[in-house]
């Protein structure tokens, strides 16, 4: 009798838990939101574990997050050559290689050979040269009271050419390299300037800088001439029958300005006080410059009348 009455309480414990535990959270809720239990009052409060909130333990792999390229393989095919573009144009490649004789060919015009002077263009820089000469005289900005002349002499001493006026010089003086009667200057010749600054009391002198060209292009009255500087165009001052490097330079500057200015003209080369063999050179040497045959060019050759051996390539005729 007594261990039936103890397994019936058995029992009705159980019973009593199991109904508890179900409706376990549906009380907890009430009481976190109403009910105000605390645990003064000897209750404890249930706690919620929410399903949704676990993390199942499964068998599945998580995924693989690795950053790839997806140009790897033809990322390098990509990347422009170096090489090609710091390769030559094929222009240059077909001159430099193929035909590098090309580029020391006499045919060929040389934009960077200047020795040649085309007349008229002599610009003198007058207000510079007189400048210090003008302060030091205490005349005014404008020159007021005060003239000045300038004096264009050559190696004799002789005055070819003069300027002048009252006030300051102009900035730029041009002089078409013309003496007094008419005649041209010769190329290796120097001519110097002489500036006057004067106020009828006082005479103030300066020298300017010295004129002289290797080679000079003047018209004439049937074309062109041009003058050459004797001196440069044979070794040893002119004296030898050899071709100096300067006198290459000189011939081939003046090829180059045939062929831009006066091409099919007839061509003449005029030398003085120089022997056969040097006129002959001359001849032979421009003549290859201008790809013609030497008998294209007309050779003159007269003695000396000055003394002194000129070279003189005048341009004429058809």
């Amino acid at each position: 009798m007594l261990t039936k009455r103890r397994t019936g309480q058995w029992s009705a414990l159980a019973a009593a838990c199991l109904l508890a535990w179900t409706a376990g959270p549906a009380d907890a809720q009430d009481a976190g939101s109403g009910t105000g239990v605390s645990a003064s009052s000897g209750v404890l409060q249930n706690v919620v574990v929410k399903g949704n909130e676990q993390q199942k333990p499964s068998l599945a792999k998580p995924p693989l997050k690795l950053k790839a390229d997806p140009y790897a393989a033809i990322r390098k095919s990509l990347k422009p050559d170096d090489s090609l573009l710091l390769t030559d144009s094929p222009q240059i490649q077909g001159w430099s290689q193929a035909r590098p004789g090309l580029l020391h060919s006499s045919g060929l015009i040389a934009p960077w050979n200047d020795a040649l002077k085309q007349l008229p263009a002599i610009v003198i820089p007058a207000r510079a040269d007189l400048a210090a000469t003008i302060s030091q005289s205490g005349a005014d900005r404008k020159g007021r009271g005060w003239s000045w002349s300038l004096d264009i002499v050559d190696e004799q001493g002789k005055a070819i050419r003069s300027f002048g006026d009252s006030g300051l010089p102009p900035d730029d003086l041009v002089w078409k390299g013309q003496s007094s009667d008419g005649s041209w200057i010769k190329a290796g010749h120097s001519y110097s300037l002489l500036y006057h600054w004067s106020n009828g009391t006082k005479i103030l002198t300066a020298v300017g800088r010295t004129l002289e060209f290797p080679g000079i292009v003047h018209p004439n009255a049937s074309g062109y001439s041009v003058s050459l500087d004797f001196s440069q165009l044979f070794e040893n001052q002119g004296q030898s029958d050899s071709l100096a490097d300067s006198g290459k330079t000189l011939l081939r500057a003046a090829a180059d300005w045939f062929r831009r200015a006066a091409y099919g003209k007839g061509i003449a080369v005029s030398v003085s006080g120089a022997d056969d063999a040097q006129a002959q050179t001359l001849q032979a040497e421009l003549a290859a410059d201008l790809s013609l045959s030497p008998n294209a060019i007309t050779l003159q050759s007269a003695p000396s009348s000055g003394g002194g051996q000129s070279a003189v390539i005048r341009l004429g005729g058809s």
